[in-house]
């Protein structure tokens, strides 16, 4: 068992590896559930309408307010599970749905739009590039912080590293706000929306 530096925090190379697999796992789930749904007409009009409505015009800060509202609360139940011995699971769970929800998106682009659909879930790239590197690793510690009786240092820097990953999840949002609606906009195009 590796500690974190000299705060004896027990970081368990067997929670990093099951981030992993529940994350991985939670995408092919996602896949795998829109891909055997046989009637996909309800979201093929919403991805139209989707589309269409960024042709018009996308509103980036919206965007980038749901992006921050979603992280903010995927990392405040992370946090929160680091104190209960049950953590882990909540942990798990976390992880699983981001992945389903990550799966379940890039699956529906690709059913609907072929290789174009592709493309476009390229355009989520920048924002993944930060946020999934820093939930499986914040997902980790806290998985690990779980079951241990934590002294005062060790909850000290624990937040330390929650504002950290807070930091990093802000400038995620701000890529998938800004960033990937630019992105999807000029998509909407190449689609035909």
């Amino acid at each position: 068992m590796n500690t974190v530096s000299s705060l004896k925090i027990p970081v368990r190379p067997a929670f990093a590896a099951a981030a992993v697999i529940l994350l991985s796992a939670g995408v092919c789930a996602g896949s795998v559930y829109l891909m055997s749904l046989d009637d996909t007409t309800e979201l093929c009009g919403f991805l139209g309408s989707y589309f269409n409505g960024l042709s018009e015009g996308a509103n980036r800060a919206a965007a980038f307010k749901n992006a921050l509202k979603s992280n903010t609360v995927l990392v405040l139940v992370m946090f929160l599970s680091g104190f209960f011995r049950i953590g882990a699971a909540a942990v798990g769970l976390c992880l699983a749905r981001q992945g389903f929800v990550m799966g379940f998106t890039t699956a529906a682009l690709y059913r609907i739009y072929g290789m174009r659909g592709m493309l476009v879930s390229l355009s989520f790239l920048p924002a993944s590039v930060l946020s999934v590197p820093a939930m499986l690793m914040y997902a980790s510690l806290c998985a690990s912080l779980s079951p241990v009786r934590a002294g005062k240092k060790i909850i000290l820097y624990y937040i330390f590293v929650t504002f950290f990953i807070i930091t990093i999840f802000c400038a995620a949002s701000f890529l998938e706000g800004y960033l990937t609606t630019t992105f999807m906009q000029s998509a909407s195009k190449f689609l035909g929306g």
